[in-house]
């Protein structure tokens, strides 16, 4: 991490989460979500810049504690990026997995396309998914996106029946060698 940068072993406060969220392009959340969101973690650092003393990246671990943990939340504002943020983040995430879990501890993220090749320098791997994926919409969910809408404004995506797939990154890492994982022939 550049030197100008300094890394903060707890979370951010629920104020500096709310905004890095907002203003690092992840979905928003409330200050009622951050709070539990920050305490329910099993780890979380935060990078500060030193000259302003604004917070700059955060990034969290959730788990049981056990041997299953999720990295989430993984955040650098743009124009503090390319500085080694949030690799540091990342390193000082893993250290501690390593540092406090059994060696067969099951690590995984999903990776939107700018943190792949972060997560790929760490050992991660792409792996195609055998297992059926799912996501609970909840009782409160916006309506399904207005896929024409989408096209208008340039977001990329694809079109409901295109038979495309939009890609996504399940990459999962165990312990601390990361076996490479390949794709059956079909």
């Amino acid at each position: 991490m550049h030197e100008d940068y300094r890394l903060v072993l707890e979370p951010p406060s629920v104020i500096d989460y709310v905004r890095l969220r907002r203003q690092a392009g992840l979905s928003p959340k409330s200050e009622t979500q951050a709070a539990a969101a920050i305490t329910g973690a099993w780890h979380a650092v935060h990078a500060v810049a030193e000259s302003t003393m604004e917070v700059v990246g955060m990034g969290r671990v959730i788990g049981d504690g056990g041997w299953y943990f999720h990295i989430i939340d993984m955040a650098v504002l743009p124009n503090h990026q390319r500085r080694g943020i949030g690799d540091a983040i990342l390193t000082e995430l893993l250290r501690r997995i390593r540092e406090k879990t059994p060696p067969d501890a099951f690590v995984t993220l999903l990776a939107d396309p700018p943190g792949r090749r972060l997560y790929q320098r760490h050992g991660f791997v792409e792996r195609p998914l055998r297992r059926l994926a799912c996501v609970w919409p909840g009782e409160r969910r916006p309506p399904a996106r207005d896929h024409d809408a989408a096209a208008r404004s340039g977001r990329r995506g694809p079109r409901p029946g295109s038979g495309r797939r939009r890609p996504r990154c399940d990459v999962s890492h165990r312990g601390r060698s990361p076996r490479l994982s390949r794709r059956r022939p079909a």
